[in-house]
């Protein structure tokens, strides 16, 4: 798959945040969704595709962790990233173990990382 012909869906309570990534990912090409809770995020996932699920952590009535085992009951096809502040780096290498997740973003991010293993995650689909 290129990344062009890719549905990334972001998912964070802080409505910035998910407009600095989508911005972060407008040169991927890619079709960036954006949803400010795990809720809404789940009530999209259930009609749309998703080639890419980035999900921040710490998100208030339903954390990241949950979020995404519920987005990989629905969707086991996606990859699955999620977003974390340092403090909460335990929680994001617990879920790389439990094979919640195959990456972590920490905030703050480098534009250019993100957008360098977003398309590196895109590309590896086709394999």
């Amino acid at each position: 798959m290129r990344p062009n012909e890719a549905v990334i869906l972001l998912v964070d309570d802080e409505e910035n945040v998910c407009q600095s990534l989508h911005r972060n990912l407008l040169p991927l090409g890619a079709k960036v969704v954006t949803r400010v809770s795990g809720n809404e995020a789940i009530k999209w996932l259930r009609e749309n595709r998703a080639d890419v699920i980035v999900a921040d952590y710490q998100m208030p009535i339903m954390d990241g962790i949950d979020f995404l085992r519920q987005a990989k009951s629905l969707r086991p096809e996606a990859r699955r990233m999620m977003l974390t502040g340092n403090a909460d780096l335990a929680v994001a290498l617990t879920a790389l173990e439990g094979d919640l997740i195959e990456r972590y973003i920490t905030k703050p991010w480098e534009a250019d990382k993100l957008c360098a293993t977003m398309t590196q995650i895109i590309r590896d689909m086709e394999k």
